[in-house]
């Protein structure tokens, strides 16, 4: 991410300390956007920040108040818990709550569990600008919980963001149950249109070609005479001598094609619904017109199919 230069301000008389953040024995003093302030140790702030390592380690800030000839010193804080109106303060150009996050994290506090996407990638832009490996390997482990699981393709993109691959392949597999290019305009396609168009053309393509390769792949089983032999032969005779008519197999093939084009999960194959196709029902009843005998075996073609949909790639 673009990087705000770092800033030290003077403090206002008005603002107050973070309850969670006022260790009257800290040297350095951080502000939010919001103007709340954060009191922290330097040699925690430089052990995990990298941006705060080089800032502390050389003050040579830009100083947004004052006598810009006379740079702030950041070691000249007060050690009580009344600070000096002169004691410069580091500005941070995000809300208390991301600010909060990460400052709890880098000090080995307890946190609560993420609520939201919003929240997450809040702090992420607090950590890529500090530049804290630490809470993001934290958030690397958070991705698995089931509160992003309702939005897959934001989780496969900051997988992608970050070289994450587990995060990346978990990802990408939450994503199956949606159909990437859709038909119709609603307000959910134009949500998920929107979560495309921020990934990078190089992790869309791979999504895409995932889908397609699930997509491809159950085709080409389906079609396939060592698997479906009566369906999918040239040509093939009833026991009576009479040829078999597969127009009907071949109707339910497109049919579960196109399911799986819409829904490369392969859900709606495995699901009840299947069965309530009408194309399922012509094809179970499909039989001879001389003898009458049926030309597939129900119970084995929809354990061959089910076998098909457990025969697709697992990850991009």
């Amino acid at each position: 991410m673009s990087r705000e230069p770092v800033t030290t301000k003077r403090i206002d008389s008005q603002q107050s300390f973070h309850p969670q953040f006022d260790d009257a024995t800290a040297d350095t003093v951080l502000s939010s956007n919001q103007g709340t302030l954060f009191r922290m140790h330097s040699v925690t702030l430089r052990a995990t920040s990298g941006l705060l390592r080089l800032f502390l380690s050389d003050p040579k800030p830009t100083n947004t108040g004052g006598d810009p000839a006379s740079p702030p010193d950041l070691t000249n804080l007060s050690l009580t818990t009344t600070v000096d109106m002169s004691t410069d303060v580091i500005s941070l150009p995000f809300d208390d709550v991301p600010i909060q996050r990460v400052l709890l994290l880098v000090s080995a506090q307890p946190t609560e569990p993420w609520s939201s996407f919003e929240e997450l990638e809040a702090a992420i832009n607090v950590m890529e600008y500090l530049d804290t490996p630490g809470p993001l390997t934290f958030v690397r482990a958070s991705c698995f919980m089931p509160v992003f699981s309702s939005q897959p393709i934001r989780l496969y993109g900051l997988g992608s963001k970050f070289g994450w691959n587990e995060v990346t392949e978990h990802a990408a597999v939450l994503t199956l149950s949606l159909n990437l290019l859709p038909s119709s305009t609603s307000d959910d396609n134009q949500n998920l249109e929107e979560q495309l168009t921020r990934l990078s053309s190089g992790a869309l393509y791979k999504l895409l070609k995932f889908h397609r390769l699930r997509r491809d792949t159950f085709r080409n089983l389906m079609y396939s005479v060592e698997i479906f032999g009566v369906g999918n032969a040239t040509q093939i005779n009833c026991p009576c001598g009479t040829e078999v008519n597969n127009s009907c197999w071949r109707e339910l093939r497109a049919r579960l094609v196109w399911e799986t084009d819409q829904n490369p999960s392969g859900a709606t194959i495995l699901s009840p619904e299947m069965e309530e196709m009408e194309e399922s029902a012509k094809c179970w009843k499909a039989k001879c017109s001389r003898c009458g005998s049926l030309y597939y075996n129900r119970i084995e073609t929809l354990k061959n199919i089910r076998s098909c949909v457990g025969k697709l790639p697992q990850a991009p």
